[in-house]
């Protein structure tokens, strides 16, 4: 199966997830909220977009990116619709 994470890319932070995580919760705990939206400024392969979108507090993913290719990719993992 093929995952957001798989997606190979210099810049990507996949191994930064947690520390990046921790260091949101040091400038704002979102633990204990609903219904929060998250931004995503710089998207790249999407695996800041994918993390917070497991959170239960987040209901909003915001993605920016300036490769429509990427578009497409957060479109394909991202989208609610089903394919019939």
């Amino acid at each position: 199966m093929f995952s957001l994470s798989s997606r190979r890319y210099t810049g990507a932070k996949t191994k930064l997830l947690d520390s990046i995580d921790t260091s949101i919760l040091k400038s704002f705990d979102y633990r204990d909220r609903k219904n929060l939206s998250f931004f995503d400024v710089f998207s790249g392969t999407g695996v800041m977009s994918e993390y917070f979108a497991k959170k239960k507090e987040f209901n909003s993913i915001i993605i920016n990116d300036f490769l429509h290719s990427n578009f497409i990719i957060y479109q394909g993992f991202f989208t609610q619709d089903s394919v019939v």
